[in-house]
């Protein structure tokens, strides 16, 4: 006798029957099916596939990222636009960012085109910097001292003294 082949199972019951192995959080934080058992033995496998909505996750469409099985996650259509919304305002805040960022770079290269370019524009020498600061730091110490109390009193000159 020859064997029977097992009858084909259609696409749309084999998607039926992954969705139902989706877990989720319950109030409690336990991991539950999504749609329990005796839920499914009441739903056709179309109307199992209907309650979900398939989530670009870890890489968002927006951002460039594929619609391939690695990259979408199923998921209940009211957490699914609960996290849409979510996302949404993660969005709006990253395009708020980048403008901000983009305004300044403006802003800057403006800048930069109110004075000469930087290659061109002569260079501060360090040193000079430096002696002109030492310069008047000891033009202060010269007219003035501070005494152990901390009170900075003015020095007396040998010109106050032959007074």
């Amino acid at each position: 006798m020859a064997k029977r082949r097992k009858k084909k199972i259609p696409l749309t019951t084999k998607c039926a029957a992954a969705l139902l192995m989706v877990m989720v959080r319950d109030e409690h934080g336990n991991l539950v099916r999504a749609i329990t058992h005796h839920e499914a033995q009441q739903l056709t496998d179309w109307q199992i596939i209907s309650l979900f909505d398939f989530d670009h996750y870890p890489q968002e469409e927006q951002d460039g990222g594929p619609t391939i099985a690695w990259n979408l996650t199923p998921r209940l259509k009211p957490e699914h636009r609960k996290k849409t919304g979510a996302d949404a305002k993660r969005r709006a805040k990253g395009r708020r960012l980048r403008a901000a960022q983009a305004r300044h770079a403006v802003a800057m290269a403006i800048d930069r085109r109110a004075v000469p370019d930087a290659e061109e524009a002569p260079k501060a020498n360090p040193r000079k910097r430096r002696l002109v600061a030492a310069v008047k730091q000891n033009d202060w110490r010269r007219k003035f001292k501070r005494k152990f109390n901390g009170q900075v009193v003015p020095r007396s000159t040998s010109k106050d003294l032959m007074q």
